[in-house]
């Protein structure tokens, strides 16, 4: 295919289970799409659109989505930069952190992913310990597993004390000490 020229200005991301290698057969693909200057690149959100889609063959059986992005599903594909900075900086909330903990670098600039991990870090500095607590507290009673207590079963993963409440112990040591983090 030609050379696009947004070469040199984007970032590919990706969160979760994928970021870090530790993918399961119900692990699903998260990707965060962002552009340095993006108002520069006229075709730039259906540059993107064919991108997720061969990456959508590409990588089946498994589920390839861009969720996790800022302001979620219905927002624009692809995010410009420097507003991902902004919004990384101001508005992400705990559970977005949680997922950025996990956020490995997959293509484009290195420099951006460099600047992205910055940011991160500075934001999570800044955040207040009780802050931290509440937000994963309140991710954590949204996944706990209820069906399988009534039925004298035992979810490890998701029961309390199980996989999950390890994972977010060791998520409010990584945000608590950002400087570990990376």
């Amino acid at each position: 295919s030609k050379k696009k020229k947004w070469q040199k200005d984007y970032l590919i991301l990706v969160l979760g289970s994928t970021g870090t290698g530790t993918m399961t057969f119900a692990s699903d693909v998260d990707l965060i799409f962002a552009v340095r200057n993006s108002g520069k690149y006229q075709n730039i959100q259906k540059d993107f659109q064919e991108l997720l889609g061969n990456f959508k063959k590409e990588l089946s059986p498994f589920s390839v989505d861009c969720r996790l992005r800022p302001e979620g599903a219905s927002s624009q594909l692809v995010w410009d930069f420097e507003k991902y900075l902004e919004y990384l900086n101001n508005r992400a909330r705990i559970w977005e952190l949680q997922a950025f903990l996990k956020a490995s670098f997959v293509s484009g600039n290195e420099n951006l992913f460099a600047k992205l991990t910055e940011t991160f870090i500075q934001r999570v500095s800044k955040l207040p310990e009780d802050e931290i607590i509440k937000g994963i507290s309140e991710i954590r009673s949204k996944s706990l597993s209820s069906f399988q207590s009534e039925l004298g079963l035992i979810d490890l993963k998701k029961s309390p004390g199980g996989l999950s409440d390890v994972e977010y112990v060791a998520h409010y040591l990584l945000l608590s000490t950002p400087e570990s983090a990376f």
